[in-house]
């Protein structure tokens, strides 16, 4: 019985991976697959937001170098080039 738990767990978790790292395009035509099959899993399928920070092609900016994707300002740094971290509010 242990067995069969651990087997579940390992199969869902190497789906949940292969979902997570697979190209932006492949879940879209994976997803439009599954909702035309089983239309109530359709909302659980739909691609996270994420940002750029969660993968290469999460942020679906056509820039090669995802210069587009950053919209935080750089932290600043002091003269000696190492950031500055700010304890209290000015």
């Amino acid at each position: 019985m242990q067995t069969l738990i651990v087997s579940v767990i390992l199969v869902f978790a190497s789906a949940y991976l292969a979902w997570r790292w697979m190209p932006k395009s492949a879940q879209k035509t994976i997803s439009g697959w599954i909702a035309r099959r089983a239309p109530a899993l359709s909302p659980y399928l739909q691609a996270s937001a994420g940002g750029c920070s969660s993968g290469c092609s999460s942020c679906g900016n056509s820039n090669a170098d995802n210069t587009g994707c950053d919209t935080a300002p750089l932290p600043k740094t002091s003269s000696q080039g190492r950031p500055v971290i700010q304890i209290r509010p000015q």
